[in-house]
């Protein structure tokens, strides 16, 4: 008779979710590169009004990407049987979609021009038209692959866009020293990304709407929800141009560019992870709500250490990356770091929604979030400049915190406190972090404008070591304390133990 234990299906989904959780977090980390190495060449390359400009080309371009494609792969995935008319249909939608954002963006780009006072935008805008249409090409079938549950091509694929991006965006930028090296840089990714997936998944693209109604009632909210969303995360960027000048725009988005580098990138592609992890709960209301807990613990475990750093550290990142003329971005990373990472809670929040098929809700309050946001930024903005658009996207950003959270509360019949309260050993850890690197700068030195880039290198490495050591070590300690109970820390140690027999097999060979 056969004794060997039988792996239960459940915990072969919990090692492909782990698998992907880990390739996805390596590769954030491998993408968190690339942004520093950016961020240091073209701080030194480009001026602040370069920046801002790029700003805007940014916004149109993430604006297309999150709010009127993304809506796709959501709806594809949760779909229980995909046929050959559906991903006919989603291209054809799709491609529809990328025509007539195109033509707006076209349209709009003397409009822009004048508003925010930069002629430069109106040839940067109109090139940036091609970007929607691009990003309709990508291969359907390449979104089945996360259905199924495997992670590595889409994981890959951002690594490899990245880096052939950067390479391009800094060659460009030491040839023509302005703004349209960035710029052409969101041409060549979107043109990757599209012949990529065609050389993963081949597909033959085909014009077909007979399975429109799968992707309407869902995409429709999902689009103008992830459209409120994302005005809503980027009104102080729109509202500060016409005030203060493009200039001010570039120093704020450099500030918040750097601020995301760890979180959102993190973030991101783990999100995409989690949307398909949850799917497999499908109507079991106990586990989803089992699973979604236990994500967003891991989610408040990494990326709250990471934005505590990034705003503790702002001045010597600013002063090696970028550069000294940078170091007025400071402030925007001391106040909205900590809190841009913890609204990454919305990626598992948002997965919740969809799988309960309740995208309304997500439209609803991204709605609310936008009507709140636009007074509050503008009233900012008029009465307190520079500063005042960082206090007010801190109000904005813990208020859309809350709201998130009240929402997933009554989706899982929990308080909305509870990702929090399972995750209380991350957030002593944190105090613990932040008390260690406040002494730091008590005592120690600061850095300036006139710091050597050695001696902030000297200072960041103290700074991240001492805050890392602290956070780790209260983290185990109350951990042990706790009993050991499942957690990120055996999550943790697990993943450790599978490297090292990995490591272990390949030294054997």
């Amino acid at each position: 008779m056969n004794t060997k234990p039988q792996s239960s299906p459940d915990a072969g989904i919990r090692a492909k979710i782990s698998n992907g959780a880990i390739l996805h977090f390596g590769t954030s980390i491998g993408v968190r590169i690339l942004g520093i190495v950016t961020v240091a060449v073209l701080g030194r390359l480009l001026t602040p009004a370069d920046f801002g400009i790029f700003a805007y080309a940014v916004f149109v371009s993430t604006l297309t990407d999150n709010c009127f494609y993304r809506h796709f792969h959501f709806s594809l995935v949760r779909l229980p049987e995909v046929t050959n008319e559906h991903l006919d249909t989603l291209f054809t939608l799709r491609f529809l979609t990328g025509l007539i954002v195109a033509g707006g963006i076209a349209l709009s780009a003397g409009p822009v021009a004048m508003w925010v006072d930069a002629p430069e935008l109106y040839a940067v805008l109109s090139w940036i038209a091609i970007v929607p249409i691009i990003g309709t090409l990508p291969s359907p079938r390449f979104m089945l692959l996360e259905k199924d549950l495997k992670f590595a091509p889409a994981a890959f694929q951002v690594l490899l866009a990245r880096t052939l991006t950067t390479c391009s965006v800094i060659a460009l930028g030491f040839i023509w020293g302005n703004y349209w090296a960035p710029v052409t840089g969101l041409i060549v990714m979107s043109s990757i990304v599209a012949l990529h997936s065609h050389w993963v998944a081949p597909y033959r693209p085909r014009l077909c709407l007979t399975k429109w109604r799968n992707f309407f009632r869902f995409g429709l909210w999902v689009m103008f929800g992830n459209l409120f969303n994302f005005l809503s995360g980027r009104v102080d960027r729109l509202i500060l141009g016409p005030y203060l000048g493009v200039s001010a725009v570039g120093i704020y988005r450099m500030g918040v560019d750097i601020a995301e580098l760890g979180s959102r990138q993190f973030a991101q592609p783990m999100g995409r992870v989690i949307y398909a992890g949850l799917a497999t709960k499908g109507q079991d209301k106990a586990a989803l709500k089992s699973a979604y807990l236990e994500t967003q613990s891991v989610f408040i475990g990494v990326v709250l250490p990471m934005g505590l750093l990034t705003a503790l550290c702002a001045t010597e990142i600013l002063r090696i990356l970028a550069g000294p003329n940078w170091l007025a971005a400071a402030p925007v990373m001391w106040v909205l770091a900590p809190l841009i990472a913890l609204n990454t809670l919305e990626s598992g929040v948002r997965a919740l929604i969809y799988i309960n098929d309740a995208p309304e809700k997500m439209f609803f309050r991204n709605l609310l979030i936008f009507c709140v946001a636009m007074p509050i930024i503008t009233a900012g903005v008029a009465w307190g400049g520079f500063e005042g658009v960082i206090l007010a996207s801190a109000v904005v950003k813990v208020f859309a915190l809350v709201l998130t959270l009240m929402l997933a509360g009554k989706e899982t019949n929990a308080s909305f406190r509870a990702p929090f309260l399972k995750a209380w050993r991350s957030l002593l850890a944190g105090v613990c972090m932040v008390l260690t690197i406040t002494v730091v700068v008590m005592w120690g030195p600061s850095t300036t404008a006139n710091t050597t880039v050695p001696a902030a290198v000297m200072l960041l490495v103290v700074k991240c070591g001492l805050g890392l050591a602290a956070y780790l070590g209260m983290h185990f300690t109350l951990w042990a304390l706790s009993g050991r109970p499942n957690g990120i820390e055996t999550f943790g140690i697990a993943q450790v133990q599978k490297a090292k027999a990995r490591l272990l097999r390949l030294v054997a060979l």
